[in-house]
């Protein structure tokens, strides 16, 4: 129908033509273009009781923390005015990783074997990932790194 407009108007309508195609072209994106993420949060709920969705809930807000803690300490070590400092904040960070898979496996293995085990870990790594990125921007803030 758009189209049959577009044609039927003559070139003298030059002007009413561009805009046409212009105001056609954005109806066509709007329509196609893809509804923002949604947050953890509603992921979860839109997920349900189903555990292949909910693990890809944790999988996407896992990998959005560890970018943001990745972010976060790469910053930090660019701000460290020191090599040996750098180093001891490697060291941490590493320690930190260690702790937190421990941690986590822990806390998973409360439940034994049942299927929800995993998603036990997967929500601890991921409010622990949140922890140390909290904790590393407080760091930065108070300058205590």
């Amino acid at each position: 129908m758009v189209l049959n407009l577009v044609l039927s108007l003559n070139s003298s309508d030059g002007v009413t033509l561009k805009l046409l195609i212009v105001l056609t072209c954005l109806a066509i994106n709007s329509v196609h273009a893809a509804p923002p993420p949604l947050t953890y949060e509603q992921c979860k709920t839109a997920a349900g009781l189903d555990d292949a969705k909910l693990k890809d809930c944790d999988a996407k807000e896992m990998k959005r923390a560890e970018d943001d803690l990745n972010k976060l300490v790469q910053e930090t070590l660019d701000a460290v005015d020191s090599n040996p400092r750098r180093e001891l904040l490697r060291k941490a960070q590493r320690n930190w990783l260690a702790f937190r898979e421990a941690e986590c496996e822990f806390r998973g293995s409360a439940v034994g074997n049942r299927p929800i085990a995993p998603l036990l870990k997967s929500k601890c790594m991921i409010d622990q990932t949140s922890l140390r990125v909290d904790q590393l921007k407080s760091a930065v803030k108070t300058e205590t790194f």
